[in-house]
């Protein structure tokens, strides 16, 4: 309800809007009115290797809210959004999902035309995001004047990985230290 009802509430108030969320194997394409659109790049940085991603555009109802739906099967097709249904247990590639996603957002806004003003990033899921603007992308011309903000309200995923996954995001395993930027106990 949420990244339904703050996109045309912002609408409403003038300001231009624009959702992007992973194209999960559960949503309906057909149903919800989504198109498929070609990326200019289409691939996104992820533990190593450069992996493809998909692009589908639709509108929130009854609002001109677009709504990009960036999808790769091998993260995104599972009856699960958060977690495996069959377990209850986080997937195993849980880590390279999110931050499969978040590359891939940042490569399809950079190739969009103009990038956003504002990134507000949503929970663990795009916590990286901030990060990856300021380290791989701020230099971009698209990128010279986006700004960036984050909203955790869903607690019941913290998003907790042990620090060799900064490596798998593009980070060094040296900038996890006590207290630092991406030590989530603090």
């Amino acid at each position: 309800m949420f990244l339904g009802a703050l996109p045309v509430a912002l609408e409403n108030l003038g300001v231009g809007v624009t959702v992007v969320i992973p194209r999960i194997g559960v949503i309906d394409l057909n149903k919800f009115g989504f198109e498929p659109i070609q990326p200019r790049n289409g691939t996104a940085w992820v533990a190593f290797e450069n992996v493809p991603y998909d692009v589908h555009r639709g509108k929130i109802p009854n609002s001109s809210v677009d709504v990009f739906l960036i999808g790769n099967d091998r993260f995104f097709d599972r009856p699960g959004i958060y977690f495996d249904p069959a377990t209850g247990w986080d997937y195993a590639d849980q880590a390279d999902r999110w931050i499969f996603f978040q590359r891939a957002v940042m490569e399809f806004f950079r190739d969009a035309s103009p990038a956003p003003d504002i990134l507000h990033c949503h929970d663990h899921h795009t916590a990286l995001v901030p990060a990856y603007l300021n380290r791989y992308y701020r230099s971009d011309l698209s990128y010279t004047h986006t700004k960036t903000v984050s909203l955790f309200h869903n607690m019941g995923y913290h998003g907790w990985f042990p620090r060799e996954v900064l490596m798998r995001a593009g980070f060094s395993a040296s900038e996890f230290y006590p207290f630092s930027p991406f030590d989530s106990t603090v």
